[in-house]
């Protein structure tokens, strides 16, 4: 329960609810909505029927081709596997099936990410042998392993890879979280636990309180940035609203050029994962951050070569180049 006003031990006097559903301590598999995976290459062999994120739905393919296997013909794909937040790791799960011979699944190699997600070799696994066109679960050991994703490389000699399941197991310490929406910055709130079982049920021995700050994280989907409007929106749904400004740059024999700056401030950022941004508009771009900050994906603010007709386009806070034989705009001259 939470709200801006303290509702103590009293349903009726909180003003938000939020279901956190089953909370688990000790080992267990994370579940499909807790892992995100990305694949290069996507499967290609009905990629679009049954793509990466088949993986993680929990269920297992029959016997045989070509049922649901999710398949990478000739090639050995990268698979990239988000946990949500850092896991203490017990072991991997892997449903595969062997087609052309029964050692065709020839080794993994192992990744594993540290705090800024930069990926690191663990250690690779071999010994895939199982039936051929008959299912089969292998796994092997990430006991001591604390991270928030996993990378596997897996290496095929035969036909390709038939993989129909991946699960993660981990050891839970009980901690867990949930995503509210339309605090405002700078605003005090109030929270406190509910918890039942088939015991009994019980509060939480007294509320807390927080402070909301302006905190953005995304490790997928898309970002789309417009410095002309000022506008940040990411595919789920958050929305922001930047400051664009006018300014002018004197260089040293007193011209003036005139330029836009966007700017948007957070507490926190963290850009990282499968995430896409795209950048567009024609002032450039500014991300205050007063707190910790991680950019783990590119920012592309690229311009395009002009012709022999047209000038160059400029990227976000760019000068449109000069056409042939002319001095272009900006400082630069063009």
């Amino acid at each position: 329960y939470w709200g801006s006003n303290d509702g103590g031990i009293n349903p009726d006097f909180w003003e938000n609810k939020v279901e956190l559903g089953s909370v688990s301590v000790g080992l267990r598999k994370l579940n499909s909505d807790e892992v995100v995976v990305n694949s290069d290459p996507p499967p290609n062999d009905k990629g679009s029927t049954y793509p990466a994120n088949k993986l993680l739905d929990g269920q297992l393919p029959n016997n045989g081709w070509r049922s649901t296997w999710t398949a990478w013909y000739g090639v050995n794909p990268q698979l990239t596997f988000n946990l949500g937040r850092e896991w203490p790791l017990s072991k991997v799960r892997i449903y595969f099936q062997p087609f052309a011979r029964d050692d065709e699944l020839k080794q993994i190699d192992v990744h594993v990410a540290d705090d800024e997600m930069n990926f690191l070799h663990h250690d690779t696994f071999v010994d895939f042998v199982g039936p051929v066109e008959r299912g089969k679960f292998v796994e092997f050991s990430l006991e001591g392993v604390t991270t928030q994703a996993v990378r596997l490389s897996p290496q095929f000699q035969g036909w390709g890879h038939q993989w129909g399941e991946v699960e993660f197991w981990v050891y839970d310490d009980g901690l867990y979280e949930a995503d509210v929406s339309t605090l405002a910055t700078g605003e005090n709130y109030f929270y406190r636990t509910f918890a039942s079982n088939s015991g009994g049920s019980v509060w939480a021995e007294e509320t807390k309180n927080f402070v909301a700050e302006d905190k953005i994280t995304y490790e997928s989907g898309k970002l789309f940035i417009n410095t002309a409007l000022g506008t940040w929106e990411h595919s789920n749904g958050d929305y922001r609203f930047g400051e664009v400004n006018d300014r002018k740059y004197f260089d040293d024999i007193g011209n003036s050029y005139s330029y836009k700056i966007c700017t948007f401030n957070f507490d926190q950022l963290r850009l990282a994962g499968s995430l896409e941004v795209i950048i567009t508009g024609d002032a450039s771009l500014e991300i205050k951050v007063s707190q910790d900050s991680y950019i783990g994906v590119p920012l592309t603010l690229n311009g395009a070569n002009g012709g022999s007709e047209n000038p160059g386009n400029p990227g976000p806070g760019g000068f449109f180049g000069g056409k042939v034989n002319e001095r272009g705009l900006g400082p630069g001259g063009g």
